[in-house]
């Protein structure tokens, strides 16, 4: 396959990154309830700092805050070498009802 062009993989990446930050804290809130709920990103705001070049990308996340239907979090997605490379806030907020799977 052919290569992406510098500017269009540096875009890809980005969302790359964004997508990790909004998934990664996901386990973390789910664990706090004995049955699946829904989950729905409210508000998500990135912070990019550094580029993460040919390193694998790790991210971690952790609640802030946990209310009875918002849940408040944070994020960091780090290059393997540990250089920060973005770091996120977000808000969730959780159904009040089971999820029907």
């Amino acid at each position: 396959g052919a290569a992406l062009p510098p500017k269009l993989r540096l875009a890809a990446l980005g969302g790359v990154i964004a997508s990790m930050i909004d998934s990664v804290v996901v386990p973390a809130i789910g664990s706090g309830y004995d049955e699946p709920r829904q989950l729905f990103t409210i508000d998500m705001q990135l912070r990019y700092l550094a580029p993460i070049g040919e390193e694998d990308a790790i991210a971690e996340g952790w609640i802030v805050r946990r209310g009875r239907q918002i849940v408040f979090c944070d994020a960091e997605v780090r290059a393997e070498s540990g250089e920060l490379a973005a770091t996120g806030t977000l808000v969730y907020k959780v159904s009040s009802r089971p999820q029907v799977i």
